[in-house]
């Protein structure tokens, strides 16, 4: 094969044509297209960086809203740790009064227990009281009638004492109408005792009260 590449010396060379004419340059509508693609793609990379530029600006203020609503979000979270820890200590205040304040109320609630307890005691003490000066009362008023009537009735029976002079008869008569009055009065005094004995309370009421 590489020998078919030499050139037989035996045949003749081939003769080529001179041009007679100047040679005419002809690439200018390459150089034309491409000063139109130059310019084009100028225009583009302008527009691309104007792109960019802007993007790069809208990207750099996006980042900074960003980080001041991260900063603000840090603040904001950090005040609400803040107000959490104070209204975890307040709880556990709380929650120190609220032992302490049930601690107190179940004491209270013993001690009324007791109090009405004791109320109850006494108010049926005081009843009983009521109901024995009642009683007392009663019987006072009956014996002072009963006195009353036996003063009435001893008033009645003995006679006025005269003011003119007396005869040694008048005298003797005088006499024994006084010693009748007296004879009277022991019953009287009788029966005053037994109306304030019947008036006067049992002696286990007494030692109650």
């Amino acid at each position: 094969r590489g020998g078919s590449l030499r050139a037989d010396p035996t045949e003749a060379p081939e003769v080529f044509d001179v041009p007679t004419t100047v040679y005419s340059f002809s690439s200018g509508d390459i150089v034309t297209t491409l000063e139109d693609l130059k310019t084009k793609f100028r225009a583009k990379k302008d527009e691309l960086d104007t792109q960019e530029v802007q993007a790069r600006t809208e990207y750099d203020t996006l980042v900074q809203t960003k980080e001041t609503l991260i900063a603000d979000k840090q603040k904001e979270m950090d005040t609400a740790a803040r107000e959490k820890g104070a209204e975890a200590e307040k709880i556990a205040g709380l929650s120190t009064d609220l032992t302490t304040t049930s601690a107190q109320l179940l004491d209270d609630q013993q001690v009324l227990a007791e109090l009405s307890k004791k109320c109850g005691g006494k108010a049926t003490v005081w009843d009983q009281r009521s109901k024995s000066r009642a009683d007392e009362l009663t019987a006072l008023s009956t014996a002072l009638s009963i006195l009353k009537d036996l003063a009435q009735q001893s008033a009645a029976t003995t006679p006025a004492p005269k003011t003119a002079l007396l005869s040694p008869h008048a005298e003797v008569t005088s006499h024994a109408e006084a010693s009748r009055s007296v004879s009277r009065r022991p019953r009287v005094s009788l029966a005053a005792r037994r109306a304030t004995a019947a008036a006067a309370p049992p002696a286990g009421e007494e030692e109650q009260r």
